[in-house]
């Protein structure tokens, strides 16, 4: 019979390489903004940098949220004084809403940037 021999723990495998430490950032690199890839950092060159990112004149958004504040108002105090006001106040509503929406979007076209249009 042969001799015993002992029975050895086989050798682990060597442990991946380290990675390595990336430099450190300076302070000026660090921005609030978050990093979207698909916005190149400098306009291209028919790019126009003076346009407004919406091309809605920002003057009629107010106007709209005004307007249709206060005429939801008016409609409300009408509608529940009652009597012949609920009537006049629901043929105000379907004939105010579409005349002020298309009086807004009149001065829209009218003020909108047509040099520096938006995307």
């Amino acid at each position: 019979m042969g001799t015993l021999q002992p029975i050895l723990p086989r050798r682990a495998p060597a442990p991946p390489p380290a990675p390595e430490v990336p430099a450190r950032v300076a302070p000026a690199q660090i921005s609030d903004a978050p990093y979207d890839p698909q916005v190149p950092d400098v306009p291209s060159p028919g790019e126009d940098v003076e346009r407004k990112p919406d091309g809605v004149p920002h003057q009629v958004v107010g106007l709209t949220a005004l307007s249709s504040v206060m005429i939801a108002v008016l409609v409300a105090v009408i509608y529940l004084t009652g009597g012949i006001g609920r009537y006049a106040a629901v043929a105000l509503a379907v004939v105010a809403v579409p005349l002020m929406a298309a009086a807004l979007g009149r001065k829209a076209a009218r003020d909108r940037d047509h040099e520096h249009p938006s995307r």
